[in-house]
This record gives C-alpha cells, sequence and structure tokens, in this order.
C-alpha cells in the first residue's frame, strides 16, 4: 500500500468520525511540508474578527509499505513539539515489514505518539493513543500564525 492509499484512508476513517461535528474540519496536509491529515475547528464566534483562532485537534503522519519508518517517526515527533504538543499519529500499513519494531520503539520510551495501522481493505485502527492536548492558534492581521 503506497503513502497516498494510507492517506485516503485515514481522511475518510476521521470524516466518518467527526461527521456529527458540525464545527471541526477535516484537512489534508500540504504534499510539500507539514503532516498529511490534521483536524482542526474554528470558533463559532471570534472575538475580533481580524484575530480568529482555530483549535487543532490532532496531527496525522501517513507513509506507505516502503516508507523509512525512522525518518517517520522523526517527522512525527518533529510535529508534536512544532504543533504544540498536539496529539500526533504515524499511521501505517499493517503489511510493513517493521511495524513491531515501531510499535515496540514507541511503547519501550513512552513516545508521545499515537499509532494507526490500516489494513489492506482500508481500515484503520487505533493501536496506541497519542499523548498531548488540544492546541489553539492565533491567524494575526499579517497571516501569521502563533500558538495561543
Amino acid at each position: 500500500m503506497d503513502e497516498e492509499d494510507v492517506i485516503i484512508h485515514v481522511l475518510k476513517w476521521l470524516e466518518k468520525a467527526y461527521a456529527s461535528s458540525s464545527n471541526i474540519k477535516v484537512c489534508r496536509g500540504s504534499p510539500n511540508a507539514g503532516p498529511d491529515v490534521y483536524v482542526e475547528s474554528f470558533s463559532s464566534v471570534p472575538v475580533n474578527p481580524e484575530k480568529d483562532t482555530y483549535t487543532i485537534h490532532m496531527i496525522v503522519e501517513c507513509k506507505g509499505s516502503d516508507s523509512e519508518l525512522d525518518r517517520a517517526l522523526g517527522q512525527s515527533l518533529g510535529y508534536h513539539v512544532d504543533y504544540g504538543q498536539v496529539p500526533t499519529y504515524l499511521a501505517i500499513p499493517r503489511s510493513h515489514f517493521r511495524f513491531n519494531y515501531l510499535k515496540k520503539v514507541i511503547e519501550k520510551l513512552d513516545l508521545p505518539l499515537g499509532l494507526l495501522q490500516v489494513d489492506e481493505n482500508g481500515e484503520v485502527y487505533k493501536v496506541r493513543e497519542a499523548k498531548g492536548e488540544l492546541v489553539t492558534i492565533k491567524i494575526m492581521e499579517d497571516g501569521d500564525k502563533l500558538v495561543a
């Protein structure tokens, strides 16, 4: 299973999980930088329209069967730190030959990352819960974003 398939299955899984939440949006990240998938919600009534806020609920980095998991682990930890310790998951195919090793590393070192597994039928399973907190971001007048 390639990375694009993993991304599509994770997007569908999250969209289904958040289907009843009207203010929550499941988003696909930029293909060139940042996490592959994230879940956010905007404040319903901004205090100041020029300085709206939104909350990041979770981040997911997705990898395919042929991906280097050491690199993926580093990327995911980086996102966890860069985004203010928001719950961060690494999603990989069940068929990846190093899945059990990755799970062991995350658990033994008690890393804050969660782990999602995608099977051949596109089903997504949460193997390990991520640690972290929702992070509120302020959008400034110049378009910059700050962790609130």
